[in-house]
């Protein structure tokens, strides 16, 4: 199933086993649990909900001011939650660097109250930003290569790489890139 199709059900899912919780009789703790999502642990950090949320929005209001490719930023971020270096690999998707910075800075101050190591955070971003996803363009040029010269070389390279969305694929790295803009 597509992932969108995974995710649309376990949601669904999701909302007919809290339909059950309310039907069920009032217990000791019921009211806690129903304000967890199911198979959530209670978060042990002391962050607030409002300060993460906050954090998101401004992540997101930056995306869009600087017209960052999602998928390059997310997956570049993995590697900066591991080494603060790596910020060199994320500071070029923006129209200015600063504007990364400065969200990065508060980023990091959050992540310093959380007792994940920063290799173990990486790993669990990796597992979850993909690399390569199946852009418009290279799409149209598998299809175009297909059918007007009936090779299908560029559309099993494309086939090949999509397989494997999370694993780092250096030699298609062209594939993981934007259309030119214009």
């Amino acid at each position: 199933a597509l992932p969108i199709w995974a995710a649309a059900r376990a949601h669904r899912d999701g909302a007919r086993r809290g339909v059950r919780a309310l039907r069920r009789p009032r217990r000791r703790g019921h009211a806690r649990r129903l304000r967890r999502a199911p198979g959530r642990r209670r978060r042990r950090d002391a962050a607030p909900r409002g300060q993460l949320l906050e954090l998101a929005h401004d992540l997101l209001g930056r995306l869009a001011q600087h017209h960052v490719d999602h998928t390059l930023f997310f997956r570049r971020l993995c590697a900066s939650a591991a080494e603060p270096a790596a910020d060199d690999d994320v500071l070029p998707l923006f129209d200015e660097p600063d504007a990364f910075r400065a969200w990065a800075e508060a980023w990091r101050a959050r992540l310093a109250a959380e007792p994940m190591p920063p290799e173990a955070r990486a790993a669990a971003m990796k597992r979850v930003n993909p690399a390569f996803i199946p852009r418009n363009h290279r799409v149209e040029e598998a299809i175009d290569a297909a059918a007007r010269r009936g090779d299908y070389g560029p559309f099993e390279v494309l086939a090949d790489v999509l397989a494997r969305p999370f694993d780092d694929q250096p030699e298609a790295a062209h594939l993981a890139e934007p259309p030119a803009p214009g």
